[in-house]
């Protein structure tokens, strides 16, 4: 994957991913057909895991499969770690509300943009598609962004100002209509509440989406810090009303700083 890493974003994007010449154009379905004899079924679950995380029913239905069958598929991936069963902050191994994820960032744009795109790519309409990328990149980005910033709470986080938590994760209701993008747990109390936004400026509506989904939590979240994450910054507002209700706010250059 270093060969992203040089030169400009869109001259990248072209040459090395979206190009039939490229070094990274058959890169998903390379991997699949090393590791496994008949790639089909696993080719169109990663497919539908890229537009998102999701559960097995709802994979199974898509694929008009059962989920039993859909269950195996994804044992299998998941011995290959391109797939991984994400649960709520405090939940059981047991629990029905898991959710299945691609590991990789990289398998997540190959199967979200290469594969859905091969026959435009291979017809020569690489920047048409490339285009459309640039325009949906942040979709990608944000779930990207979820994950550095619970990685940093974990590892370079002053313990004290995020209420030393034991766990840190995401959380959702068990019909899926709330998550809170960051979780912190101690002592089966929630004492780290946040959200994680890739957006250039975060404005005050995402700081009160914020406190409603800690609501949602109840009591036992009543005393847990807050803590917003933001492409770039913050509203004047919003910078106002998070110092005066002790929110702490960081910005993705504080975090690889």
């Amino acid at each position: 994957l270093s060969e992203l890493g040089r030169g400009d974003l869109k001259d990248a994007i072209c040459s090395r991913v979206l190009d039939r010449n490229g070094p990274l154009w058959n890169e998903g379905r390379a991997v699949l057909e090393q590791e496994l004899k008949q790639p089909g079924m696993y080719f169109s679950i990663l497919e539908q895991l890229a537009t998102g995380e999701k559960q097995v029913d709802q994979i199974g239905s898509l694929a008009r499969v059962e989920n039993a069958a859909i269950n195996r598929y994804l044992s299998v991936l998941a011995s290959l770690h391109i797939v991984r069963r994400k649960l709520p902050v405090g939940a059981g191994v047991s629990t029905r509300s898991g959710h299945w994820e691609l590991r990789d960032p990289f398998f997540r744009f190959w199967f979200r943009y290469v594969a859905n795109n091969r026959s435009r790519l291979e017809s020569g309409r690489v920047e048409q598609v490339r285009d459309e990328i640039l325009v949906d990149l942040d979709n990608v980005m944000g779930w990207s962004f979820e994950q550095c910033c619970r990685r940093w709470l974990e590892a370079y986080a002053v313990e004290d100002s995020i209420g030393a938590p034991q766990q840190i994760g995401s959380w959702w209701s068990r019909n899926g209509q709330t998550e809170v993008d960051v979780v912190g747990v101690r002592k089966h109390l929630y004492v780290l509440v946040g959200s994680c936004k890739w957006r250039r400026i975060a404005g005050v509506e995402i700081l009160e989406d914020l406190y409603a989904k800690q609501e949602e939590l109840g009591p036992r979240a009543d005393d847990a810090r807050r803590v917003l994450f933001a492409r770039e910054d913050f509203t004047k507002e919003v910078r106002k009303k998070a110092a005066a209700d002790g929110v702490l706010l960081f910005s993705a250059a504080d975090l690889f700083a």
